[in-house]
């Protein structure tokens, strides 16, 4: 048979050959399916590939299936509100980048970003004790929440922020990262030894003296504390040396209004925590670690502040419920914090970097 089911030759009712315009119509129809069973292999495949390919990330704190903001999509008005930790806590990592970007120029079209910008947008002193926390101190923290009097108030933003602190953090640095390196002219990853910047004793060895290495077995585990050899005191208050960072970075939070006494019934307000007394942590975004010192005298940084190697940030003292106890005094409470591992240096690693510094 032919092509289109007559046998060549054949004669129409008329006894004429077919006509050929009737064979073009034909001829058309096919071509048409052909190419319409084309169309759909090609839909279908893209389809496939559009089901395979990555999506955008729609987690959100406490809430999966929400998409995060974009933005891209606020004006320039909006840019400042981007930062906000609400706002953050919705975002990616790349989107709390993009929106610290944002920012940023913003800022910069009216001038350079001042300390007191930072700190407009820098979340609760809270967020950052709850980001913080070592893991051992997580039921502690829950448990001097749990009462009515200003010790336990003190504690309670910090209780409630706690879960899910690690992942608004990701979000968080993310930000911090980018105003950093812009303040700095630190945007440009660094190689070499330049990626390591130098760090600085917080106090001069002179000045203090450290736990032996077999007696930290009965002191905090994921903290470190460093006694000074004289403190001026004054009547309950006590003065000691200047302590100074070990690192550079911003100074996302700190307090210097502790009022109280000696354990959680003489706690008046203020303070990083009533424990703690006034305080000062620094974020290095060269080395993705918090540094915290507690039990200050006095405060000589503000929020948003960027600080190097060295800087000073307060006197040493015994503020905070626990050093004002009678020989816990005259001591600076160190702790690192590493936001890569999601938890705090040991007391043993703590005495080993500090014995590593030179002053």
């Amino acid at each position: 048979r032919g092509n289109y089911g007559y046998p060549p030759g054949a004669k129409d009712e008329r006894g004429s050959m077919k006509d050929d315009s009737e064979l073009d119509t034909v001829d058309r129809r096919v071509r048409l399916l052909i190419i319409a069973s084309a169309a759909i292999l090609l839909l279908e495949g893209a389809l496939i590939l559009a089901a395979a390919a990555p999506r955008p990330s729609a987690e959100r704190l406490g809430t999966q299936g929400d998409a995060p903001p974009d933005p891209e999509s606020k004006t320039s008005a909006e840019a400042g509100r981007t930062l906000e930790l609400d706002d953050l806590k919705r975002m990616t990592p790349e989107q709390a980048a993009l929106a610290a970007i944002r920012w940023t120029r913003s800022k910069a079209k009216s001038g350079s970003i001042t300390n007191g910008d930072v700190a407009e947008i820098l979340p609760d002193p809270a967020f950052f004790l709850a980001r913080t926390a070592s893991l051992s101190d997580v039921d502690d923290i829950r448990a001097s929440a749990d009462g009515s009097n200003a010790f336990s108030r003190a504690y309670e933003p910090v209780a409630r922020i706690m879960p899910g602190s690690n992942a608004a953090g990701k979000r968080v640095e993310a930000a911090l990262d980018v105003i950093y390196g812009f303040r700095t002219g630190s945007a440009e990853k660094k190689t070499g030894d330049e990626a390591t910047p130098k760090m600085f004793p917080p106090l001069p060895r002179d000045a203090c003296w450290i736990t032996s290495r077999e007696k930290l077995k009965w002191t905090h585990q994921n903290a470190l504390d460093i006694f000074f050899y004289g403190a001026r005191g004054r009547g309950a208050s006590e003065t000691g040396p200047m302590i100074r960072s070990m690192s550079a970075g911003m100074v996302v939070a700190m307090a210097n209004d502790w009022v109280g006494g000696e354990g959680p019934g003489k706690y008046r307000h203020g303070g990083l925590t009533p424990r703690a007394g006034n305080g000062v942590i620094v974020y290095d975004s060269n080395s993705r670690r918090y540094y915290t010192y507690l039990h200050l005298h006095d405060i000589a940084v503000v929020p948003g502040q960027i600080v190097s190697p060295g800087t000073p940030l307060g006197h040493g003292g015994n503020t905070g419920t626990n050093a004002r106890k009678q020989g816990h005094g005259g001591h600076l409470h160190l702790e690192i914090f590493d936001a890569v591992q999601n938890d705090t240096l040991s007391c043993y690693e703590l005495r080993e970097l500090l014995l590593s510094l030179r002053p």
